[in-house]
């Protein structure tokens, strides 16, 4: 009798998992901090992921899906992959700062320091928008992500990945949300 209920769950969990991809990956925040934010797999919540940044979920449907990472002060930000390997790496993903500013000069920049005196972020503004560059350091001085705009509207995206800036390929949505595919190095 113990063997058949063994037989038996043992074959209900590969009847179960079968199908099901692996999404691995880890967050990044703009200064190369590992990140934490809320993650949506086609709509629906998952668990809450770790302060680590580590990316451990499960696709059940195979095929196109789509990733979101939601944090505030951030732009949202949808990944589609495929589901139909056993494990769909999204390498490194960086969240990309939105408006988190709340007042400033009208024309100008804004900008922090770390303890240390090594700047933080400098962001460019023109009436109250983000015109030009918005630059990210991490606490060595090293840039980890620049954001080029216009008007407040962003343009072009730079990410550090393995020591030096790559262009992250990206649209806008309608509802301003930075849609991309994994980006691999």
């Amino acid at each position: 009798m113990k063997k058949i209920l063994l037989t038996f769950f043992i074959l209900s969990y590969s009847i179960i998992s079968s199908g099901q991809s692996k999404i691995k990956g880890q967050l990044f925040d703009e200064y190369g901090n590992a990140a934490w934010a809320e993650i949506f797999i086609n709509g629906e919540p998952t668990e809450w992921m770790s302060y680590n940044g580590i990316i451990n979920l499960v696709c059940t449907e195979n095929g196109i899906n789509e990733i979101t990472f939601k944090y505030f002060g951030h732009y949202i930000t949808k990944i589609k992959v495929e589901c139909n390997d056993d494990i769909v790496d999204l390498g490194e993903i960086y969240l990309i700062s939105g408006n988190f500013w709340l007042d400033g000069p009208k024309n100008g920049f804004i900008s922090d320091n770390y303890k240390n005196g090594k700047v933080k972020y400098k962001i460019n503004i023109k009436r109250w928008k983000p015109h030009g560059d918005s630059k990210f350091y991490n606490s060595k001085g090293e840039l980890t992500q620049r954001l080029i705009y216009k008007k407040g509207k962003l343009l072009k995206i730079y990410i550090r990945e393995n020591g030096k800036l790559n262009e992250l390929k990206f649209e806008i949505t309608k509802k301003g949300e930075i849609l991309t595919v994994p980006n691999k190095v």
